[in-house]
């Protein structure tokens, strides 16, 4: 078929890529003229073009998924919250006041207590405050002269824990779906307080302020919280009494209460403070004076067979190969530090430490 206007090669060169099967071609009114082509997209094509499809869309996949990393959405609707480098600082800070309140609360619950900062993100108060179940134990107290409130949230069982030791019980375990009376905030409220005592020290090479008297209500509705779109920075601390019971509580401090604390963050970058400034360093290097350890008077281990082993029953007892007036080892984190004899002190056991100029090595 021959076009009158000179455009078949043109045809042609697409008869490469597409199947046509016939074309016309014509010039209506003496314009331009118009081609009018029926074809049929070919197979092969298809299948390229399908195959090139698929690859991309695999690209576009495997680019925007990373193994370790999950997007979270991002509300641009939300007010601005810390810094990157405010956050490290103040989870610097935190790891400190666990460490404090981790021997505050071993010697006020007579027993060996250990607590672990966990995580620091940011949140609504709205959205903290929603999250709570109901009943529960809050606990709010003002640390002057900072604007606003702290919130401490300890679950029931967490709190029903603390009244058992501040008893002089061991927790029971029992899931009990109540809410704290008047006796048990009251006992609690004297753990809340020894745990808030430990922010003003913490926070010493900042600011100074002091922790006020808790307040223990049973339920967010019962607290004058900050705005319910106000950014709050929420940490979480995981506490244990061993192997004995375990348990997690929240501190809830809002950006306006912080904001003192930032922005003396902020002085001390601008002066260009570091550790290698005397004050700061003697400061810090109290704290770390101050962080408990465990302590371990170690006896000799004695020596049995399987068959004596199996053979052991409640009552039996095990004779010790040690002499009484024998030096035996103390320990700090499984390392040896100094000799010590047993000996008690009242009702309590106890050691005498003896040979201080030796050191084990």
């Amino acid at each position: 078929m021959r076009c009158p206007c000179g455009i078949a090669g043109a045809v042609h060169r697409l008869g490469a890529v597409f199947d046509l099967q016939s074309y016309q071609c014509s010039t209506p009114g003496g314009g331009l003229p118009i081609v009018s082509i029926v074809s049929t997209v070919t197979a092969d094509v298809d299948a390229d073009a399908a195959a090139v499809g698929t690859a991309a869309e695999a690209g576009r996949s495997s680019a925007g998924r990373a193994p370790s990393q999950q997007a979270r959405v991002y509300d641009f609707r939300k007010p601005t919250g810390l810094a990157r480098t405010d956050l490290r600082n103040l989870q610097l800070i935190l790891e400190v006041f666990t460490h404090r309140v981790g021997g505050s609360l071993t010697a006020g619950l007579a027993t060996p207590v250990h607590m672990v900062l966990g995580d620091i993100h940011e949140e609504t108060w709205d959205e903290y405050s929603s999250s709570l179940p109901e009943p529960t134990c809050v606990a709010s107290l003002p640390l002057p002269p900072l604007p606003g409130r702290l919130f401490m949230h300890i679950p029931l069982p967490l709190a029903f824990a603390f009244v058992d030791l501040r008893l002089g019980g061991k927790p029971s375990g029992f899931a009990v779906d109540r809410a704290l009376t008047d006796i048990e905030q009251e006992l609690v409220r004297s753990v809340v307080d020894a745990v808030a005592s430990e922010l003003p020290p913490a926070f010493a090479s900042l600011m100074t302020f002091r922790s006020g008297s808790a307040t223990i209500v049973s339920g967010v509705r019962f607290l004058q919280g900050p705005g319910a779109n106000e950014m709050c920075a929420v940490a979480s601390l995981e506490i244990s009494g061993g192997e004995k019971w375990t348990g997690s509580l929240s501190m809830c401090m809002s950006l306006g209460t912080l904001r003192p604390v930032v922005e003396a963050m902020e002085l001390q970058e601008l002066e260009g403070e570091d550790l290698a400034d005397p004050t700061q360093a003697q400061t810090m290097a109290d704290l770390v004076e101050e962080i408990p350890v465990d302590l371990s008077l170690q006896f000799p281990s004695v020596v049995l067979t399987p068959a004596e082993l199996l053979s052991l029953e409640v009552g039996d007892v095990i004779p010790l190969d040690y002499e009484r007036e024998k030096p035996l080892v103390l320990e700090v984190g499984r390392e040896p530090l100094l000799a010590a004899i047993p000996t008690t002190r009242g009702r309590r056991l106890a050691c005498v430490i003896v040979e201080p100029e030796e050191r084990f090595i």
